[in-house]
């Protein structure tokens, strides 16, 4: 089967689960590849002191990982979220210069940042079908050298898919299966080329170690397929979930690294 056509029936495929069921398959394919997506946008570039496209994009995931969890406070706060996402995809896309945007094109990769900027912005359960459609464009970026390399990328990220759907059809699609499987891990081996992109974001996000950040913390967890966000006992867990769930906009419109020091203070509080 064609490569096209292989991502056109596992797309098919999703569509027909229940809708609890699929939001929970393009979740877990849309955080498998947030931080290669990333990757493609952060580079070696500094943290600014405004809210950046790193920091809506973690918010994103957070939220929409609450959404398929359960907490009855996320919905709410995922239009927001979103919203904040796609205005910063956008604003950073249209700062790239015009050098940058003919080097993309050059070398074939301006599809692949396209698509990777439609998934950013929609792939968090307000338009769950642009995770899939970007999956294959963001594994197999510029800075992966050759077809080989590129094919063996996509082919780990829609196996794993695959794998999830198949559970889910085998279980007759019923909402405990969903849930069962919102805590499995969401590699079944060891997937260099993720791994890698993990390191690297988790090291661009801590500062090499110098500064706490939750959302490698949290990202940590949902690889496990861990239950908790944070690591915390159940209560103190849920009740710091709800608490992040419920700040408005304000809160998020600040300097990256204060807010993530303020959160990571509630974490060590609770």
């Amino acid at each position: 089967m064609a490569e096209d056509e292989g991502w056109a029936q596992l797309k098919a495929d999703i569509e027909r689960l229940s809708p609890g069921a699929r939001d929970v398959v393009l979740y877990r394919a849309s955080l498998r590849i947030l931080p290669k997506a990333l990757s493609l946008h952060y580079s070696d570039r500094p943290r600014a002191d405004v809210p950046d496209l790193e920091q809506c994009a973690w918010r994103c995931a957070f939220v929409s990982w609450a959404k398929v969890a359960g907490y009855p406070g996320a919905q709410p706060s995922l239009a927001s979220a979103s919203g904040a996402l796609r205005v910063e995809a956008e604003r950073r896309g249209a700062r790239r210069s015009r050098a940058t945007n003919a080097r993309m094109r050059a070398n074939g990769n301006a599809a692949s940042r396209q698509s990777m900027n439609a998934g950013l912005a929609g792939l968090y359960l307000t338009d769950p079908a642009l995770a899939l459609d970007a999956l294959p464009h963001v594994v197999g970026d510029h800075r992966d050298f050759g077809a080989r390399a590129r094919d063996l990328q996509r082919d780990a990220a829609r196996s794993h898919v695959e794998r999830d759907v198949a559970s889910l059809i085998q279980a007759g699609d019923a909402p405990a299966a969903a849930a069962d499987l919102l805590l499995r891990p969401l590699w079944s081996e060891p997937v260099d080329w993720a791994d890698a992109a993990r390191d690297s974001l988790t090291d661009w996000f801590t500062a090499g170690g110098t500064h706490r950040s939750p959302w490698p913390l949290w990202y940590a967890r949902r690889q496990a397929g861990d239950a908790s966000a944070f690591g915390l006992p159940e209560g103190p867990d849920g009740a710091l979930v709800t608490r992040i769930l419920a700040e408005p906009d304000d809160f998020w419109d600040r300097a990256p690294r204060l807010l993530e020091s303020e959160i990571m203070g509630w974490i060590d509080a609770a």
